[in-house]
């Protein structure tokens, strides 16, 4: 009904509005594909996810029998068997009010017994957790990313660049290296 009213006054110019109109599908189509493509991501991570919980892979480094600290014995159990580095906002507030320590107590255990703080602890926890699911056929028809983000990682540049800091190499080099 509006168009019909207004139909008199359209001017014969409509060729200025292609532009936009041009740039509008755009942002629509983008706006699809961007969608498209997380819904896909998200429902890998949930399948991930299932697997994760349903598997319970526990870390096996060969580091156990190098620790003597008691304390810090018990954080590492603590954040390994409660998977609780696969939490993106992990941090240490949270496992301190977890274990009851103070933030600086506990910052100061895992410095002195580990030879990384905790942030580089964690991602040491994570990028070992996605090598294990990069290795574990289960997880091979799994984009890379899905895996990284199940591991804890808030995103493909945080993922990629500490997986190259604790393997020298990708994780796509990383996987290639086991096809």
């Amino acid at each position: 009904v509006a168009f019909v009213i207004n139909l008199n006054r359209i001017d014969p110019l409509v060729y200025v509005y292609y532009p936009l109109r041009i740039s509008v599908s755009i942002l629509i189509f983008w706006l699809g594909y961007q969608g498209f493509t997380n819904y896909s991501l998200m429902s890998e991570r949930i399948e991930i996810r299932k697997l994760i919980a349903k598997n319970k892979i526990l870390i096996n480094n060969k580091e156990n029998n190098k620790i003597t600290n008691s304390k810090f014995l018990n954080i590492k159990n603590h954040i390994e068997t409660n998977l609780s580095f696969l939490n993106p906002i992990y941090s240490l507030q949270i496992l301190s009010d977890e274990l009851k320590i103070s933030t600086s107590s506990l910052s100061k255990i895992i410095n002195s017994e580990n030879e990384y703080n905790f942030s580089d602890y964690i991602n040491y926890l994570r990028v070992e957790k996605a090598k294990e699911l990069l290795l574990s056929s289960e997880y091979k028809n799994y984009k890379i990313l899905s895996i990284g983000l199940e591991c804890g990682f808030n995103s493909k540049s945080t993922f990629y660049l500490a997986f190259k800091k604790f393997t020298n190499q990708t994780p796509v080099e990383f996987r290639n290296q086991i096809e």
